[in-house]
């Protein structure tokens, strides 16, 4: 008679992470300044994408392009290791990585989707895309940025850098935006600014980044 609790659950499982057509990982930094990196692990569970995993690390692995079995480099991402506390685990924002790796796989698994010729891989692909959306439902977009909104971000941008806010930026943008009443999303407000931030400089609003 077999154990229901050691029982091995037979699932169709297919990994999305790391992107089974490029082999890229996706990496969520909540902070401009944050030492800490987090990689979302995805996969397709029963035709259901799941987030399944997530590795915290305050270190980058490289790993030498002509060294097949060397072991990988690692390096810290703010100068430093710092220790992974529970304080740390609190602050990781989960929904806004959910939300951004999962709209990140969708729009990679989309445009793979829409780049292909009619075939069993570009119809998986579709539907892979959909599955990765909520409920198989179009992901809601906020509207495009205005003129003006951009024009703000970019003086509050340089007022960051001017009163020694230079190291983080976004969230000094992205406090002052919401203290003078504009609509920053809930969750994942922080990439959200920086995304503004990326268009004023594309706007040439703000100097590029050299």
């Amino acid at each position: 008679m077999t154990d229901p609790e050691t029982a091995e659950v037979s699932q169709d499982v297919e990994w999305m992470t790391p992107f089974p057509m490029d082999g890229v990982q996706p990496v969520f930094v909540a902070d401009d300044d944050s030492p800490w990196h987090v990689i979302p692990h995805w996969a397709m569970v029963d035709g259901k994408a799941l987030l399944v995993g997530l590795d915290i690390r305050s270190f980058v692995e490289d790993m030498p392009d002509d060294a097949r079995d060397a072991w990988p480099s690692r390096r810290p991402v703010a100068g430093h290791l710092q220790e992974l506390t529970q304080k740390v685990l609190r602050g990781i924002p989960l929904s806004a990585v959910r939300d951004e790796s999962r709209k990140h796989l969708a729009d990679k698994l989309g445009a793979l989707a829409g780049g292909l010729p009619d075939s069993p891989l570009q119809r998986r692909a579709g539907q892979h895309a959909t599955a990765m959306t909520a409920s198989g439902k179009p992901r809601r977009r906020r509207p495009s940025a205005s003129d003006d909104l951009l024009v703000r971000v970019a003086q509050l941008y340089a007022k960051a850098e001017a009163v020694g806010q230079g190291r983080a930026p976004a969230r000094f943008v992205e406090q002052e935006l919401r203290r003078e009443g504009f609509d920053v999303s809930t969750r994942g407000g922080r990439d959200q600014v920086r995304k503004w931030i990326q268009r004023a400089r594309e706007r040439k609003l703000l100097p590029p980044v050299v």
